[in-house]
C-alpha cells in the first residue's frame, strides 16, 4: 500500500508540474482573448486546426471554466493589445528567459523559458516553454508555442 501511495504521489506531482499552466496577466485583462489547443474535440464549438489538434476561444474571464470543460490542452495562447513597454513588461512579469529572438514580416518573436510555464518542447535543440510576439500593437505569448497566428 505504502508503494502505491508513493506512486499516486510521483504521478501527481508529474501532473502538476507538466500541465498547461494560465498565465495570470497582471492589470486589466478585458481585452484578453484565449486560445485552447487541445488534442481531439472537446467541445461541439471546436476549430479543427491541424493533425488532432483543436482551437476553442474563451475570454480572459473564462480561463477557469474553460479549464475545467476542457481536457487534453497541450497549448494555450494570450493575444491582447499592448506596445512594446507592454511586451517588455510581460518579459518581466513572468521572468522570461530569451533563448532566441527573430523578426519575420515586422513580427517580433522571442522564444524563451520561464518557470511560470510547464513543459518544453524542443525547438533547433533548445527547450521552449513560452513564445511572445509583437507586431502592430498585438502580444500574443503562447504556452509552451503560439501554436495560431500572430
Amino acid at each position: 500500500m505504502k508503494k502505491f501511495s508513493v506512486l499516486i504521489t510521483i504521478v501527481l506531482l508529474i501532473i502538476i508540474t507538466y500541465s498547461v499552466p494560465t498565465l495570470m496577466l497582471s492589470g486589466d485583462a478585458s481585452d484578453v482573448k484565449v486560445s485552447y489547443y487541445t488534442q481531439g474535440r472537446c467541445t461541439d464549438s471546436s476549430t479543427y486546426m491541424f493533425d488532432d489538434i483543436y482551437l476553442a476561444n474563451y475570454d480572459y474571464s473564462d480561463t477557469s471554466k474553460a479549464e475545467r470543460d476542457l481536457n487534453n490542452i497541450v497549448g494555450i495562447s494570450y493575444t491582447l493589445a499592448g506596445d512594446y513597454d507592454k511586451f517588455s513588461d510581460i518579459l518581466k512579469q513572468f521572468d522570461i528567459v530569451t533563448l532566441s529572438t527573430e523578426v519575420v514580416d515586422n513580427i517580433h518573436i522571442i522564444y524563451g523559458r520561464s518557470e511560470h510555464c510547464g513543459k518544453p518542447k524542443i525547438v533547433d535543440g533548445q527547450a521552449i516553454n513560452i513564445q511572445i510576439a509583437i507586431r502592430d500593437d498585438v502580444i500574443t505569448i503562447g504556452t509552451p508555442l503560439i501554436m495560431g497566428s500572430y
